[in-house]
């Protein structure tokens, strides 16, 4: 799995990088069908085969938004916090 960086003029390959790789296609489809998708959502398609805590999947997660945020995908991938209680 890949996607193209028009700002680097770059290929991106994802495909060594299973849990980002997961995410991003987690992220494509949801937009694709204009959904959103929350952090438990990501976790799951991240690391579906893993039993973590809740705290530490959302780490994960954010470590990943990041790293595809640095691959070219700013712009694209946000993020709405969203206060519950």
């Amino acid at each position: 799995m890949w996607f193209g960086n028009r700002g680097r003029g770059v290929r991106v390959d994802l495909i060594r990088h299973g849990s980002l790789c997961r995410m991003f296609l987690a992220l494509v489809i949801t937009a694709e069908t204009g959904s959103t998708v929350d952090t438990n959502g990501l976790s799951a398609a991240g690391w579906h085969h893993e039993q973590v805590t809740l705290q530490s999947a959302h780490n994960q997660v954010r470590v990943n938004l990041a790293k595809l945020r640095e691959l070219g995908l700013r712009e694209l991938v946000l993020s709405a916090n969203v206060a519950t209680g």
